[in-house]
């Protein structure tokens, strides 16, 4: 089963954040980026259970060669996106939400 995917208001800003960020830096770096994290999307929605839960019922996959990690919860067969969450920050921040 193939499952929606919903971002939250603040997972929306921090992708797009970042993704500026990368994108003042280099293009490639910024193409790279946005690969990595359609591909975890897609991951996601294929097989939203493979990912550990990390608090409560959120789970997280980490992209592979950028240090961030998209948190996530489902209901219903719909994936929430929580963050968009880079492994410098305080994870409180999405726990909250």
């Amino acid at each position: 089963m193939n499952y929606s995917v919903l971002f939250h208001k603040r997972a929306e800003i921090e992708l797009l954040e970042s993704q500026k960020w990368y994108a003042e830096r280099s293009l490639k770096a910024n193409e790279k980026f946005i690969e990595e994290i359609l591909y975890s999307i897609n991951l996601i929605k294929r097989n939203p259970l493979l990912f550990p839960i990390v608090f409560d019922n959120k789970r997280k996959i980490n992209l592979k060669s950028f240090p961030f990690s998209v948190i996530y919860s489902i209901h219903n067969h719909k994936i929430f996106v929580i963050s968009v969450f880079h492994h410098s920050r305080n994870p409180g921040i999405w726990r909250q939400q």
